[in-house]
């Protein structure tokens, strides 16, 4: 059994039900009731992580948990400028390397 800890039916933080630091410590030892009130119970073989939603009893991948990557178009201007500074810093490491 494990414990999902959820605020605003998204999954916080999960908490497994024994612990090695804790051995035979059950949770219910290791944190208090108002915290554990906020907490649902999960079978291990449930999948779950961090930032999924629980709703209707199941868990799902959060649209937000996925973050979505935008890329642009290159400047070629910007890509001129940055390939110069690597070509007259590659020179100067050569130079400097020569003393």
């Amino acid at each position: 059994m494990k414990y999902c800890y959820l605020e605003k039916n998204t999954v916080q933080e999960i908490i497994p039900e024994f612990v090695e630091i804790f051995p035979n410590i059950p949770i219910q030892e290791r944190y208090s009731k108002e915290f554990l009130d906020k907490c649902i119970e999960v079978e291990e073989d449930i999948s779950v992580e961090v930032g999924y939603t629980y709703e209707d009893g199941n868990f799902k991948e959060s649209v937000s948990a996925t973050p979505t990557i935008v890329e642009e178009p290159a400047d070629p201007e910007k890509v001129a400028m940055a390939e110069t500074i690597i070509e007259l810093s590659n020179q100067l490491e050569t130079l400097q390397g020569g003393n």
